[in-house]
């Protein structure tokens, strides 16, 4: 698929997926991944002389499913999402994610560090659906591994295959009896100093 080829996504062993075919003139990798929540991944890279317009990026997003995220270097400048500096780019992609309810999940971290200019920026994007935007947490990593781009850290609340599980519990069932011998034998174990 020729563009598409130049990308990877990486994902743990043992996690069940399926690959996305996506039908795109830039980089791209994706995949339904299975975390609890079926959820469209997709790597993404815009390099920075190709010209995007919100059609092709409208294109992109209506071949992922509801639940996606996107993520990538997608070389947009915006303060929205952390960046001192903005370019016609990033105003577009800002528009285009105001007029179709998506979401980057940054949190104002600077993750790109030019070496020539000794500059940082914020040009990687993870960008996701509102139905699961509070699902999610965003951090940068402090080390950059000998890159000039800072490893992003996901994390989800849906994640361990199923979501999370807040035990509840059936009072009227409980062994009160049984209970309140196992806090007497617990208490017998334990040493209690007293002040005198």
């Amino acid at each position: 698929m020729g563009a598409r080829d130049r990308m990877a996504l990486l994902i743990k062993s043992g996690k069940s997926f399926s690959e996305i075919g996506l039908y795109t003139g830039v980089h791209t990798a994706a995949a339904t991944i299975s975390m609890g929540k079926t959820l469209a991944v997709c790597a993404l890279y815009l390099p920075p002389g190709i010209t995007i317009s919100k059609h092709s990026l409208a294109e992109f997003f209506e071949q992922l499913p509801k639940l996606f995220l996107v993520l990538g270097d997608l070389n947009v400048h915006f303060p929205a999402w952390g960046d001192s500096r903005r370019d016609g780019r990033g105003t577009m992609l800002k528009e285009f994610m105001a007029e179709n309810d998506r979401i980057a999940l940054n949190s104002g971290e600077q993750i790109f560090v030019h070496s020539a200019y000794h500059s940082t920026s914020t040009i990687d994007l993870a960008v996701t659906s509102p139905s699961i935007v509070i699902e999610c947490f965003w951090a940068a990593h402090s080390d950059l591994y000998r890159s000039n781009h800072f490893l992003i850290i996901l994390t989800f609340k849906f994640y361990l295959n199923g979501y999370i599980h807040i035990p509840s519990f059936n009072f009227c069932k409980a062994d009160w009896n049984r209970f309140g011998e196992l806090c007497r034998l617990s208490l017998d174990d334990c040493v209690v100093h007293t002040l005198s």
